[in-house]
Order: structure tokens, then sequence, then C-alpha cells
């Protein structure tokens, strides 16, 4: 109403949701060039009109609403090496959260050398991946095949050991190495013989 008295009737609604909550996030680590897809997992996501990230001191970005996850996902800006920035959402770009879980952003590792080259169909060899930048996050991982992660040793900055499975196990039967979620770069190729 414009004067109290004459009230519109055209139908639009508004309405309340609950606050947001941020619990996790997902991969915990990204690399510093941005661009990696982020889960934000919490509470009353459900309900926003315009949910946005926001890497405090580094960004805000839009976010993807997945219902059958009841998750949040959005796409990392670019930080620099070694860099915390904690993740805050939003349903409808003014409030935010202030839940502070932090992301840690490192530079792009690269993997030079892969010890032994071949390994025995039966699994259970130790392959030494050797390289740079190698950071030791709680979530180092080796994968094996097309979804498959399993853990691995961090030893320093240029080497990480991983166990490797059964032959049987892998579908297709193609090895990369990587931090958490990121698998983008392979390794030098690993020979699975009998």
């Amino acid at each position: 109403s414009l004067n109290g008295q004459q009230y519109s009737s055209d139908g639009v609604i508004w309405t309340h949701t609950e606050q947001p909550r941020v619990s996790s996030i997902y991969p915990t680590a990204g690399i510093s060039a941005g661009g990696m897809v982020l889960t934000v997992q919490g509470a009353g996501f459900a309900r926003g009109c315009q949910p946005l990230c926001s890497f405090v001191g580094l960004g805000i970005v839009n976010a993807t609403y997945m219902a059958a996850r009841d998750a949040l996902l959005c796409l990392t800006p670019p930080g620099s090496h070694l860099r915390q920035a904690a993740v805050e959402v939003s349903l409808n770009a003014q409030q935010f959260t202030r839940d502070e879980v932090n992301i840690t952003y490192y530079d792009q590792f690269t993997i030079s050398d892969v010890r032994p080259l071949t390994t025995p169909l039966s699994g259970s060899t130790t392959l030494t991946l050797t390289g740079i930048g190698l950071q030791n996050f709680s979530t180092v991982g080796c994968k094996f095949g097309a979804a498959t992660v399993y853990p691995a040793t961090h030893i320093g900055l240029a080497q990480i050991l991983c166990t490797t499975p059964p032959v049987a196990a892998l579908t297709p039967a193609v090895s990369r190495v990587g931090l958490q979620t990121d698998f983008s770069v392979p390794p030098p190729e690993v020979l699975v013989g009998g």
C-alpha cells in the first residue's frame, strides 16, 4: 500500500526461511587456481531464492541447491597457496552464515615418478609417488580406477605412499593420484601385471 488503505492483490509471495547453517565442506582443500566444485553440507538450504557461497576475503559465487544431497554446490574462486578462507552461505544474497568452516588453498602439485612401475594383480604393493607440492592434508589419497579412493601416507612435500588394490577391484584399470577430489593430473603409467 502507498497510502495505508488500498493494498495490492497481485499474488506475489514472500516467505521466511530458517537460518542456514554450514556444518562441513568437501573437499576441505583446493587448488589455488580455483574452479573446483565445492560441496557445502549443513541445514536450511532448501528454500533459498538466491543461494550464494562466500569465500571470505576472496569472493562471492553463485551456488546451486542439490535436493538429493541436501547440499549447495559452488565453484571455488582463485586463492593463494596455503591460504585459508571461511566458506559461508546466503540464501537471499544479503545475510550470510558465520559458521567459519574453512577451505585451504594449495598450488597445483605434480607427480614426476611412480615406483615400482609394475605390480601384481593381487595388489598390496606399496607405490612410492614422487613429486612437488604434495601437501599433508587429512584426506590425501590415491585413486585407482574410475571412482575408488584409497588412503595414502604423506611422507613429505615430495613423497606419498599408496597401497595398490587388487586389479579385480578396478573398473576400468586406470590409475590416477591426487589430493582429495582433484585427480586431474595423471601420474606416469602404472603397469598392472600377473
